[in-house]
Parts: C-alpha cells; structure tokens; sequence
C-alpha cells in the first residue's frame, strides 16, 4: 500500500486539515468533522488517520457486510507471509549503526534551522541535510517528516532514505560543520556533572512583569557556567503548558543570547508537578557523578496532570 491514499468524494467536507487530503500520509493523525447519524443534526470534531475514517466509510456503505463474507467464502492461495509494520515513532531511530553517543545534536539542527517538533521523550523529528539524494519523498513535510530524527539521550541520527540508512550522527554534524564530540558508553559523562535549567515560560511571568528579572537569571547563571563549567552538559527546559528540552549541549557553547533574545513567556498555566515528574526522571537517569537543578518560577502550580 502505498504512503499517501485519494480521499473519497462523501468525505472531502470533512476534512478539516489545511493541506489537501493527497498530501498528506494515510498514517497521519488528522481532525474530521464527522456529522451526527440521523436524525440528529451537526457534526462531531474527532482526530483519526485518514486510513482508519476511509475504512470506517467503507464499512459503512450499503452492502459492505455482503461483501465481506463473500470474499471470504472464495478460497484464495496461501499468502505471502506479512510485510513488516513500519516503524513506529518511537522506533525510527535504530540502535545498530551508532555504537558511540554523540553530543551537540539538537543545538546543530537549531543553528542550521532543521529543527522540527519533538517525538517521545528524546527524539525530534529534523529535516535531512541530504533530502536532494532521496530517490521518492522528499520530506513534503519539511521538519515535521518523521522519516529522519535524532535521539538526544543516545546522541544519534538516523533517516529512513535509502541513501542515508547508514549515515551517522558525526556524519550528521560533519555535513553542518560541527565538529562531532563522541564520548564511550562505557565511560559516558563518567565524574561528569548534568545541569538542569528550568525556566517558567507561563503569561504569569509576563503578566506580573518579571520577564526581565528572568532574563537576567538566565544570563548570569549561563555565564557563570560557560565561564566556571564549560564541560558540564546542559538541558534548558522553559515549561508552562508544556515540558520540552530546547537545548541539550555543553555549557561552553551555550547560546546565551540567543536564550534570552528568545524568552517571551506566552504559555498558559504552569504546570510545576509535570515538571517536577519529568526532571526527577532526567535526573535519575545514570552516567552522571552529580546533577544540579534549576528551576526559576513565580511558584504558581496551575492545571497538573499529576499530583503529589
């Protein structure tokens, strides 16, 4: 079956994605517009794959059932054993062709814009530096293409594009012109110490004025790190809504402007325990001899999902 399916004709008014039906992968989670069954009146918004609503069509159209058990009666020879599924989310990144971690990965894909959304709990999707060499599907989606991730915890990279199936992350970095900084599983980060910074991002912090007492929070404790500690390795985690890594690198090459040209607290609420769950698991995680964590805040828990 091919990546992309036609739309029938009775679903195209309930498409609801601003890109055309044909664009875009039948495994992608979309929002429809689904009409009440008669005799109720309206429609309800729901999120499938455009694979599983043209499936539920079908099912749905008169004489289906009849079909169905026809087919079933027709004796058929043996089938070919089953095609593989294709790799989920969270397996795109394969652990066979980078033995070794590899550090700088998410900074290099920020400064050379290739950056895409996060997938999981340590793999963003980028945009592949080699994307012309790739012989069909070209990644139409731009950084939001699953087909090509890194993962920060293991420090690799890997693209489901025959060209670049065995490309690696210094490989990566190399073709960006970074130079790969490559440390031993064994010996990973070993006596080294994990910096935590987390920096509220939530409109209470601009709405009670203290966006540049942040600012200046974060210059003087990333200064004082990239001066005093330039081998410690930095996660810098805003939170408000949400709970995301934006930058994990070593703190001599911390793009401490950038960082402060770039805070401007928009999220909604602050949510403090989801934060709290999601960098005690960061912290727990071996090779490390320390972790120090910050967390800069007005201290106002809104809308957790957990409790404690």
């Amino acid at each position: 079956m091919s990546k992309h399916m036609s739309l029938p004709a009775d679903l195209v008014s309930e498409w609801l994605d601003p890109r055309k039906p044909e664009d875009v992968p039948r495994r992608e989670v979309v929002k429809w517009s689904i009409p009440y069954p008669p005799p109720t009146r309206g429609s309800r918004i729901v999120e499938m794959t455009k694979e599983r609503r043209i499936e539920q069509w079908r099912r749905a159209q008169l004489g289906y059932k009849a079909r169905a058990k026809k087919s079933k009666v027709v004796s058929s020879p043996p089938s070919a054993p089953p095609t593989p599924a294709a790799p989920t989310v969270q397996s795109v990144v394969q652990p066979t062709a980078q033995p070794e971690p590899v550090k700088g990965l998410l900074l290099a894909a920020q400064s050379a814009n290739l950056l895409g959304g996060r997938v999981g709990t340590d793999n963003y999707m980028v945009l592949c530096p080699w994307r012309k060499e790739h012989k069909s599907g070209r990644q139409i989606h731009g950084q939001h293409d699953q087909s090509t991730q890194i993962n920060l915890a293991e420090g690799k990279f890997h693209c489901q594009h025959g060209p670049c199936f065995t490309r690696t992350a210094e490989d990566f970095l190399k073709e960006l012109g970074v130079t790969a900084s490559v440390e031993s599983t064994h010996a990973a980060s070993a006596g080294k110490t994990k910096v935590i910074l987390c920096i509220d991002d939530s409109g209470s912090i601009y709405y009670r004025g203290n966006t540049e007492m942040v600012r200046e929070q974060i210059k003087i404790i990333c200064n004082q790190l990239r001066t005093q500690s330039p081998e410690w390795d930095i996660l810098y985690i805003p939170f408000g809504e949400r709970v995301d890594v934006t930058i994990n690198c070593q703190a001599k090459i911390l793009p401490v402007e950038k960082m402060i040209a770039d805070y401007r607290p928009r999220q909604g609420s602050t949510k403090l325990y989801n934060l709290a769950e999601f960098v005690a698991k960061e912290a727990l995680k071996p090779g490390y001899q320390a972790t120090l964590i910050y967390i800069i805040t007005d201290g106002m828990e809104q809308s957790s999902t957990i409790s404690f």
